[in-house]
């Protein structure tokens, strides 16, 4: 009886800690496509780019600040001009006197 409980704690903490790991892999990270005729960022077979744990993405040999994406390097990526502020009003016509 001592030997199928043991074989029965030990498969139970093997399936645990197993279950574990698989947990601690995936990932809630958005996927970003990359472009694979222009991208300087590693990317994998499905065309994705390639992040690591942290969720950085990993850049290839030839990257250039002209190959960034918005998704992975914000910082590289020209920004959008604001939009101008709109033009004054006009002055009131002077009033009659």
């Amino acid at each position: 009886m001592k030997k199928v409980t043991k074989a029965s704690l030990v498969l139970a903490s093997t399936l645990a800690v197993a279950a574990t790991v698989a947990h601690a892999q995936s990932t809630s990270q958005k996927n970003i496509q990359g472009d694979p005729k222009r991208s300087g960022y590693v990317l994998d077979q499905r065309g994705t780019v390639v992040r690591d744990p942290f969720g950085l993405c990993w850049r290839s040999g030839y990257f250039t600040p002209a190959m960034a994406l918005a998704e992975c390097d914000p910082d590289l990526v020209p920004r959008k001009a604001p939009p101008p502020p709109p033009p004054p009003p006009p002055p009131p016509p002077p009033a009659a006197v």
